[in-house]
């Protein structure tokens, strides 16, 4: 019995520990069945797909990592382009004119909204020029808007451009935000040099139902040069194939983007936040693509891309969200 008591004199220090940790784990267990435990994770980095990295001076490195749900709508704070939030903002208030009155309205720094316009091929008269709310029927013109005249600094919001054989806009120096490009007999858009200079962004657009044209192999944008920045933020491209969810016949889907610099170098050509899907190969890169932070979806004949990207980072399968 002498043994024993000293047996537990001896460890007595364990022995209280070993039961107090089993006491606290007791109470840790009524707490957990109780409620729902909440664990806030601080991290300086992160590699998550679809988490926002937020700056924070309380935080560890003054930043955290923010964890969001599963939502194919909506990514990086942008909404998924379509139907209901591209294209003219109110239709009823449209005032008819024609191409040719609508390029003698281009002056330096003009603001013209509210217009509904028939022809395409339409090239500013000035720089700095914003077209807003506006629908245009290209009637079988080449273009929607050129940029050969030298003019930069273009701005279209919340239109729509429709029916051009070959693409809606070409040339360098403009911005598109929130249109709704459809129903080209050739490709979307030519980002590229066609006379004037300057960067090029699309935003928070929707180019689908490409290719009607007798032997098109439409693409949504085809660069073939680009002297100055080409971005592409938060649209969505939306161009299965036929065989996989697409418009059927006469539509025919090629590419989202495809770059070849065969009439000059392309100096940087960057696409993030952006829904991808379709094409022969969804993504053909030419080399100076920086691909980041794309959703990337199934409807493509062979695959997601071809040829070799500057960078590709971020981009996920849309239906999972798994890296691709």
């Amino acid at each position: 019995m002498f043994k024993r008591l000293g047996f537990i004199k001896k460890y007595r220090g364990s022995i209280l520990f070993i039961f107090g940790f089993a006491a606290m784990g007791s109470l840790l267990v009524l707490f957990v069945r109780a409620d729902t435990v909440q664990i806030p994770i601080e991290a300086e980095s992160a590699s998550r797909v679809g988490g926002v990295l937020a700056s924070d001076s309380n935080a560890s490195g003054n930043q955290y990592f923010g964890f969001e749900a599963y939502d194919p709508e909506t990514w990086y704070g942008y909404e998924k382009p379509g139907p209901t939030n591209t294209g003219p903002t109110n239709e009823n208030i449209l005032t008819p004119i024609s191409n040719t009155q609508l390029e003698s309205m281009m002056t330096d720094g003009a603001v013209i909204e509210n217009v509904l316009i028939t022809g395409g091929d339409v090239d500013p008269n000035g720089n700095n020029v914003t077209i807003r709310n506006f629908k245009m029927n290209a009637n079988g013109n080449r273009y929607g808007f050129v940029m050969r005249n030298g003019k930069t600094n273009l701005t279209l919001e919340d239109g729509e451009i429709y029916n051009m054989s070959s693409a809606a806009i070409l040339g360098m120096g403009w911005t598109g935000i929130r249109l709704n490009i459809h129903d080209s007999s050739g490709d979307g858009l030519k980002a590229q040099s066609a006379g004037s200079r300057g960067p090029v962004l699309v935003e928070s657009s929707w180019i689908h139902r490409l290719g009607k044209g007798d032997g098109a192999h439409a693409d949504g944008d085809q660069s073939r040069s680009g002297p100055d920045p080409i971005v592409f933020r938060g649209n969505n491209c939306d161009m299965p194939v036929n065989e996989k969810g697409g418009p059927g016949a006469p539509y025919k889907s090629n590419a989202c983007f495809i770059l070849h610099q065969a009439e000059g170098p392309i100096v940087s050509f960057t696409a993030e936040y952006n829904w991808l899907n379709g094409g022969n190969y969804t993504v053909y890169c030419g080399g100076a693509e920086d691909m980041r932070y794309n959703r990337i979806g199934r409807g493509y004949r062979y695959g997601h891309r071809t040829g070799t990207c500057k960078s590709w980072v971020g981009n996920v399968w849309d239906d999972t969200e798994d890296p691709v």
